[in-house]
């Protein structure tokens, strides 16, 4: 009940004014609410009242989190951290040079948070994914593993490890944990997609088509899953199918612009070059900065020798 906990919090405001952990704990509860612009008037007042505490310059630095704007939030989080070490502020300080794609100076964040708390489990799985990044696999695989000791229905920490697992070539290993993620949290799509992708190079047609499908199911917005699936119709000369999932797909967005691209390629395969034109049209309408339609435009009427075209 978060505008409960907000009535509280105000009051506890007024008879502690000299505490600011009200105020911080209510600029939290904005965020969550996805209210940044109160978040941040709160933020100020915790400066301008209490310049020499950390609480405002993290609360600052965590607002610019939310707002994607990661250089003012590591200046904000950094300041925070020197006046008062927390381990929140070196989470979002992690957080927001792993979106900045400074990934070493983001491991160091949270091996500092993991020193002062073994068993903070996101500082742990931030880490993993990290060194997974950088073909570190066996150091992710170790960190991981200790994340499971603590947290063993932890469904990213195995998708995690599955996927670790694959890069290393151990195959079995790496698809019984990315099962046991999609056990724990069937709408993971990140492991059914991996799942997909597996059971196709083994050449498991059935299986591989039942996790792209959940893949999709649960993130329809998700482009790449479509266009995978739609790939692997494609080479079984399945072009019903195919056309299905691209017209399933539409959504009436700029994405739209690369399914009518792609629905193109079927009906010109069909000869059905009327059909073709019209969605490659459709596709330079919803998106004319996407290139593709008129390549293939222009590649169409050059064969048909209408070379003004």
């Amino acid at each position: 009940n978060k505008d409960k906990a907000l009535g509280i919090y105000r009051k506890l405001a007024v008879l502690y004014p000299s505490d600011s952990t009200s105020r911080y704990r209510s600029a939290m509860i904005y965020l969550d609410k996805g209210d940044t612009d109160k978040a941040a008037e709160i933020a100020e007042e915790i400066v301008v009242k209490f310049p020499k505490r950390a609480e405002g310059y993290r609360l600052r630095g965590i607002v610019s989190y939310h707002r994607r704007n990661f250089a003012d939030a590591i200046t904000e989080l950094q300041h925070s951290v020197k006046l008062q070490p927390t381990v929140e502020g070196y989470y979002f300080l992690g957080l927001s040079l792993y979106e900045r794609g400074e990934l070493e100076n983001a491991l160091s964040q949270f091996r500092i948070i993991i020193d002062q708390n073994p068993s903070f489990v996101q500082a742990r799985l931030f880490t993993g994914m990290i060194l997974l990044s950088q073909k570190r696999v066996d150091d992710s695989v170790a960190e991981i593993s200790k994340l499971l000791q603590i947290d063993g229905r932890n469904a990213l920490a195995h998708n995690l490890l599955g996927s670790a697992y694959m890069a290393n070539g151990m195959y079995e290993e790496g698809l019984k944990e990315l099962n046991r993620a999609t056990e724990l949290d069937p709408k993971l799509v990140e492991a059914h997609i991996r799942k997909g992708i597996f059971y196709l190079n083994r050449g498991n047609v059935k299986q591989a088509e039942t996790d792209l499908r959940t893949a999709i199911k649960v993130r329809p917005e998700l482009l790449n899953t479509r266009l995978i699936l739609f790939s692997y119709y494609i080479q079984r000369n399945d072009r019903t199918k195919a056309l299905s999932l691209l017209q399933e797909g539409l959504t009436g967005k700029k994405e739209d612009a690369v399914l009518y691209n792609c629905m193109a390629a079927v009906m010109f395969a069909e000869n059905r070059t009327t059909e073709a034109m019209t969605c490659l049209q459709k596709a330079k309408v919803i998106d004319p900065t996407f290139l593709a339609p008129y390549f293939n435009m222009a590649t169409f009427h050059a064969a048909s020798g209408d070379y003004a075209k």
